[in-house]
């Protein structure tokens, strides 16, 4: 018997980026610090873990939980440079953010498979990471949806990305590449082709 694997949705909120042609603001950011003290493992039966001191975790999902003690606030950047670079991507549907998500496991190692799914005002959206790339100033926060092209073939898109450096400038990508998808975008260069909105 298969058995299907449910991804849990939690719950995000409207951020300050905004997509133009989709016309939605996708979730904040949350960067999360983290302490855990022995006397707290050992209250949740975690006595074979070590403490954690200042542990940083970045999430959509405004209502995670975490043991122990945490500070969240809103992230623009990823300032914590040992970090991957991630990618909040926008999905029109539970299925096919739960398909990308299981592909997504199905090339990566389950140790260190670390996605979420959340959902807002604004739809469906997942939280994954990825190598930062060489030639990027560091790790990047990188908002992405594939729409509709509203051409005569029904099943071509457009790519929409905006990604934001480590001091949360906006950071150009002429030739950041969408895996499984021909990289057509004429809004990958930031600035001149995307705006940075408060949420409405």
């Amino acid at each position: 018997m298969t058995k299907i694997h449910r991804f849990g949705i939690g719950r995000g909120r409207r951020g300050g980026v905004y997509c133009p042609p989709l016309d939605l603001n996708f979730p904040a950011l949350y960067r999360v610090v983290q302490n855990v003290s022995r006397q707290q493992l050992d209250e949740a039966g975690l006595t074979d873990e070590e403490p954690v001191e200042s542990y940083v975790h970045y999430t959509i999902d405004e209502h995670q939980r975490f043991l122990g003690s945490i500070e969240r606030s809103i992230a623009r950047g990823i300032t914590d440079a040992g970090a991957p670079s991630l990618v909040i991507r926008w999905h029109p549907n539970e299925e096919m953010a739960a398909g990308y998500l299981d592909a997504l496991l199905d090339i990566s190692d389950p140790d260190d498979w670390n996605c979420e799914l959340s959902r807002s005002e604004d739809g469906l959206f997942t939280l994954t990471q990825r190598p930062t790339h060489r030639d990027w100033p560091g790790p990047l926060v990188i908002y992405l949806a594939n729409y509709p092209t509203g051409r005569p073939h029904p099943f071509e898109i457009d790519i929409w990305y905006i990604a934001f450096g480590p001091d949360g400038a906006l950071q150009p990508l002429p030739h950041y590449e969408v895996p499984g998808a021909p990289n057509n975008s004429k809004l990958g260069s930031g600035a001149k082709a995307t705006k940075v909105t408060r949420a409405r």
